[in-house]
């Protein structure tokens, strides 16, 4: 993979060249939709109307013909979004709407595929579209997307606006036009952002899509719903603050909280100058029924009508409960500016993505490691990966003071802090306490693993199980008895773990990918010259490329889609099926190639079956993966951690010396290596190991009858020998032998 990329793809484009090529490219499309006009009407409009009256274009996928092979403009479009690596049309075949700004040129491009009326914008996301035409009005409807707009615009609803749900809308634009009152259309789950401040903002909430009510009932039907929710709606300015209208009656809900059994909330209705406030519990029944006693007389209707209302109240609090019961997750996270996104996904779709990954672990002081930084990479990552894969769980087993700290935490320096769970202690049962989403898609992280040896079981059923469920008896406040309370933890959580201990609890061991800390003379020498070099001249000029490196990394993170990853070649691949761990290894082999697809999404197509979105692996992918697991899974395989497997390399050597002593260079001297006995104090000479470090691995070497303890007790000095019939290694992986192509051997499978 190339090291570098041309200084256009790497860096963001400027506003006014964005602008610039979004108002050529919108003119090709709409050029292409009028001269096409027996396309498929959208929404309810025909293709000359969508052309003339919202300005609306084709990607019929011929805009490469009309540019140069190579050149700026090439690359600025790739950089933009709307060509591939390949020079290809990223949408073909979608609509295109442009979304004009103040200066009247087109700010963002809006790409509306008219099978799944699903959209994407290039540009500046803030803006609104059709707002030349609708912003005559001081009363605006926003909806979500272009096609739910078009939908109400067919229904009737003129002076209707679209915005991206998931940007920060640029309300003050609307402020400048005069805009005094704003109606939201919330549809499904969505929820439209609401202005803080300066406008009437009215929420009405549909079932469904507009555009999806549109195309199977009618407009008719579209506007019987839009009726509906003006009559009977819930408006939604929070999770545990909204109001529910039936007919002219509204009731205002505060505080809702929902814990265990209960349903409490406030609730608040005014009517012909007078207010009514009742703080009650909605699941008992004593309280209901003095609120509609209450309420009958406050509203002088019957109590059927009253009892109809609280029914509906606890409908919309059930549907609004989980959410209210807790704060926010704490993973939303910033909103990012459009050109913090931009920068971003410029970052994520280059193509040496990987091979910039690693250089930013360097710039920000991690020397070597080559392995282990993109293994941790990539675990961070494996974290908003969903079901069939688990995400990628790491324990680094070193000596104190190899860098196994540095590589973790440099690692998770790059994952936004609000998917970080960073501990450095826990107790047994504190995961079972937590909240229900507070480990969905987030990394845990430990210091050290002996803050953790009574979490063990948690921690590894977290890993296998993706869920926490652990049943307490408490006692019920209202009634006074004991009652069983159920608690549910979600994952998938991507667990970080380093430690110096060698004896790792098997069970708990085997759920982790384990690695180690290259802890060689040559490695030690690279990173004391990193860290002189970190206390010169550039210190300064270091510490703000880190920072630059650090807030780049968390924001492609977070613009990262948790979309499903599909092997193609899954079944075409070996794995080792001599040894039992094998059972448990090939998933993370598999999840491993994954990540790696799943890191490189931005980069690749985005298929879709039926409403589930998917990235295919590819043999880039494969052979990456492949280059990781011949280390990292041997490793973990291997019952010697890395220490120790380099300590009985070091004694090979010691003992091959001393032979030769002994046998005066006589290859007839009747000798071998198990005649040849050491102390500790030698191997420490030796070696220059520390006593604790030799100790540890010494005894790890013994345990698994790789050295021999010839003699010694309390007050005597402790001899060993050299255990010669142990290979090194005595076992591989048996991955598939990638050097024929991956496509090849499926077309061999599918005709055997």
């Amino acid at each position: 993979m190339p090291s570098n990329l041309s200084s256009s793809l790497r860096g963001s484009l400027a506003p006014a060249r964005v602008i610039d090529l979004l108002e050529r490219v919108s003119a090709i499309y709409i050029r292409n939709l009028e001269s096409s006009p027996e396309h498929a009407p959208l929404c309810g409009f025909g293709a000359s109307e969508l052309a003339g009256r919202f300005m609306a274009g084709i990607c019929t996928g011929n805009l490469p013909e009309s540019l140069p092979k190579t050149g700026k403009v090439v690359n600025e479009l790739i950089t933009l979004g709307v060509l591939d690596s390949n020079r290809k049309e990223r949408h073909a075949g979608t609509f295109t709407f442009p979304v004009y700004g103040p200066d009247n040129r087109p700010s963002a491009l809006l790409f509306v595929d008219p099978s799944t009326l699903k959209q994407i914008c290039l540009g500046n996301a803030r803006g609104f579209w059709n707002l030349k035409t609708a912003g005559e009005s001081v009363e605006l409807l926003v909806a979500g997307s272009v096609a739910d707009a078009l939908a109400l615009i067919t229904a009737g609803y003129a002076n209707t606006v679209s915005i991206q749900p998931e940007s920060s809308p640029d309300w003050d634009q609307l402020k400048s036009l005069g805009i005094k009152r704003l109606r939201l259309v919330h549809a499904g789950s969505t929820r439209l952002p609401r202005p803080q401040s300066g406008f009437i903002v009215d929420d009405l909430h549909l079932l469904s899509r507009s555009s999806s009510v549109l195309v199977k009932s009618g407009a008719e039907a579209l506007t019987d719903m839009m009726s509906r929710a003006e009559e009977h709606g819930a408006e939604l300015s929070d999770p545990g603050h909204f109001s529910v209208c039936v007919g002219r009656r509204r009731y205002e809900v505060i505080g809702l909280q929902k814990h265990d059994r209960r349903l409490k909330c406030t609730i608040r209705v005014s009517h012909a100058g007078r207010i009514h406030a009742d703080t009650l519990d909605l699941y008992q029944a004593r309280g209901r029924r003095n609120l509609v006693r209450d309420l009958c007389n406050f509203f002088s209707e019957g109590a059927n009508v009253i009892e109809a209302d609280i029914g509906r109240i606890i409908t919309a609090c059930e549907g609004m409960a989980d959410s209210a019961a807790s704060p926010p997750p704490e993973s939303d996270g910033p909103v990012l500016t459009p050109e913090e996104k931009d920068e971003a996904a410029v970052f994520g779709r280059s193509p040496d993505l990987v091979a910039q990954v690693l250089s930013d672990f360097d710039s920000c002081g991690l020397v070597g490691e080559g392995t282990n930084k993109l293994l941790s990479y990539l675990a961070m990552t494996s974290r908003k990966m969903v079901s069939p894969h688990k995400p990628l769980c790491v324990l680094t087993i070193s000596s104190s003071g190899a860098g196994k700290s540095a590589l973790q935490d440099a690692t998770l320096d790059f994952c936004p802090p609000e998917d970080l769970v960073r501990l450095t202690t826990l107790t047994g049962k504190a995961l079972f306490y937590k909240d229900r989403g507070s480990l969905k898609h987030r990394v845990l992280a430990f210091e050290e693993g002996d803050g953790a040896k009574e979490a063990a079981y948690g921690i590894r059923t977290l890993i296998s199980s993706g869920v926490l469920s652990m049943e307490a008896v408490m006692r019920d406040s209202v009634t006074g008895k004991m009652v069983s309370v159920r608690n549910e933890v979600e994952g998938p959580t991507s667990v970080f773990c380093t430690t110096t201990q060698p004896d790792v609890d098997a069970e708990t061991r085997s759920r982790f990918l384990v690695t180690g800390i290259d802890e060689s003379a040559e490695q030690t020498r690279r990173i004391l010259k990193a860290q002189r070099e970190r206390h010169g001249e550039g210190m300064l000029e270091s510490n703000e490329d880190r920072d630059d490196i650090v807030r780049r990394h968390r924001n492609f993170q977070r613009l990262l889609k948790s979309v499903k990853v599909v092997n193609p070649y899954a079944e075409t691949l070996n794995f080792d099926h001599g040894r039992l761990q094998s059972r448990r290894l090939q998933p993370q082999y598999l999840a491993l190639i994954a990540a790696i697809a799943f890191l490189r999404q931005m980069g690749k197509e985005i298929h879709e079956n039926d409403t589930t979105e998917f990235i295919t692996v590819d043999e880039a992918d494969l052979e990456l993966g492949n280059r990781i697991a011949a280390e990292v899974l041997v490793q973990t395989m291997d019952d010697l951690t890395i220490p120790a497997r380099d300590l009985l390399g070091l004694i090979r050597t010691f003992v091959s010396q001393r032979l030769e002593e002994m046998s005066g260079g006589d290859p007839d001297a009747p000798y071998t290596e198990t005649d040849v006995l050491f102390t500790r104090r030698e191997l420490r000479e030796y070696t220059g190991w520390t006593q604790t470090r030799l100790g540890t691995h010494m005894r790890e070497l013994v345990d698994l009858e790789y050295v021999f303890m010839k003699s010694g007790r309390i007050g005597k000095r402790h001899q060993y020998s050299l255990v010669t019939d142990c290979p090194m290694r005595s076992f591989s992986l048996n991955l598939s032998d990638l050097s024929q192509p991956v496509n090849e051997k499926m077309t061999g499978c599918d005709k055997g």
